[in-house]
């Protein structure tokens, strides 16, 4: 069998990101898996809807993202496929491109309901383990985002005082951002509005003690991930890829916006706070549990998925 070509197509947001110097999930997703994959694999980057190159498939980055919404698109795309019908861009896709496979990833919880979508993809990928169960296609796989273990690595030194700290998109109703600050601690965030290069992130984590997770829903939470591969502890709402790393002593299996739930986090926090011994023996835990989320086990996941097809 001869290379693979696979055309990747990331969100839009990742040329935004581009023009501005900023790298975010889906940016990083594509860089390491390009890197990453065997040579019997060629990733190519495409960022619009048309002249595709020949491949032997198609691979969207978010499935939800490929809904042909003008502000997403953009006017030309969406003029191109709007006014014929109201088909998907993934359905004309096949139609156009008979014999090509299409795969695509659920990244998060909060549009997975879109199950009309999903009938169009020879194979759908989810981030943990349990989107795997509801996810109603007969072809889905586990394919973690992944994590650079070399670059997010603990420090020996140790923070000047206790802190917490958080990484993500504040804006998104789903991460409870505002209820951080009822925790009661010290916190430091990176922020879209307080942006930290993606090679500072690990000295953002070795600054504080504990990293804490307030989502209501995550499909895998790459800041948790990378803050564990630091040494950190971490507490965490049951979400994500939560259950596959964490101890469950340090998940909290409750919505943050219950009663009395922010109250479990304090305690949970605080018994870190207090032992800081026990603190530095449940970062190393989580480290060397953030084995399975490098980059070379993500993309034999992802190879996995794509040889199925072309195989089949």
């Amino acid at each position: 069998m001869g290379k693979i070509r696979i055309v990747y197509i990331p969100q839009t947001k990742v040329l935004e990101h581009q023009k501005k110097g900023l790298k975010w999930g889906a940016d990083i997703m594509f860089e390491n898996l390009k890197k990453s994959v065997s040579s019997n694999f060629e990733l190519i980057p495409h960022h619009s809807l048309e002249n595709f190159p020949e491949a032997e498939i198609f691979h969207f980055h978010n499935v939800n993202s490929t809904i042909p919404r003008r502000q997403f698109f953009g006017r030309t795309i969406a003029r191109k496929y709007l006014p014929q019908n109201r088909k998907s861009v993934i359905a004309e896709l096949v139609e156009v491109n008979e014999g090509t496979r299409i795969t695509g990833g659920i990244r998060g919880w909060s549009k997975i309901e879109q199950k009309e979508m999903l009938k169009h993809f020879h194979a759908i990928h989810v981030g943990n383990a349990r989107m795997k169960e509801v996810i109603t296609h007969p072809n889905v796989f586990v394919c973690h985002a992944g994590i650079d273990r070399v670059l997010f690595s603990p420090s020996e030194e140790k923070p000047d005082s206790f802190s917490i700290c958080w990484a993500g998109d504040s804006e998104k109703e789903v991460k409870n951002y505002e209820s951080l600050k009822d925790l009661g601690f010290n916190l430091k965030t990176a922020t879209r509005k307080n942006y930290r290069p993606h090679n500072e992130m690990p000295n953002f984590y070795r600054s504080s003690c504990v990293y804490v997770n307030l989502s209501s829903s995550e499909g895998f939470c790459r800041p948790m991930v990378e803050a564990a591969a630091c040494g950190l502890p971490v507490v965490s709402t049951n979400t994500g890829v939560a259950p596959e790393l964490l101890d469950p002593h340090w998940i909290i299996d409750e919505d943050p916006k219950r009663p009395g739930v922010i109250k479990e986090f304090q305690n949970r926090i605080q018994e870190l706070k207090e032992d800081p011994e026990m603190t530095w023996t449940v970062g190393r835990q989580n480290r060397e549990r953030t084995t399975q989320f490098s980059w070379s086990q993500v993309a034999k996941q992802f190879e996995d998925m794509w040889y199925s097809l072309v195989k089949s």
